[in-house]
């Protein structure tokens, strides 16, 4: 499965660009199930998309699994959430 997380980057005037990093981890009943490994990147003002891949067994538990998505670049960070359900 392709995770995909947009953001944008907003930077002080007189910088033009900074260092970021993207990470997702999967969780089931709010316990992390996997954690990706960390993307780093330097960025320039505007908006990015960050893509990660990640494998779901097909003897994973059924239930809704839960992708939280945080991008941060220095003390400034963002956390979203993407919701699955796995059918067994």
């Amino acid at each position: 499965m392709t995770i995909s997380t947009d953001y944008s980057v907003a930077l002080p005037k007189g910088v033009t660009k900074t260092q970021v990093s993207e990470s997702w981890v999967l969780k089931k009943d709010g316990k992390k199930v996997t954690k990706l490994p960390v993307k780093s990147a330097s960025r320039t003002a505007g908006g990015w998309v960050a893509d990660a891949e990640i494998s779901i067994p097909s003897e994973v538990p059924a239930g809704t699994y839960v992708i939280e998505h945080r991008v941060q670049a220095g003390s400034s960070y963002d956390v979203d959430e993407s919701t699955f359900v796995v059918r067994g």
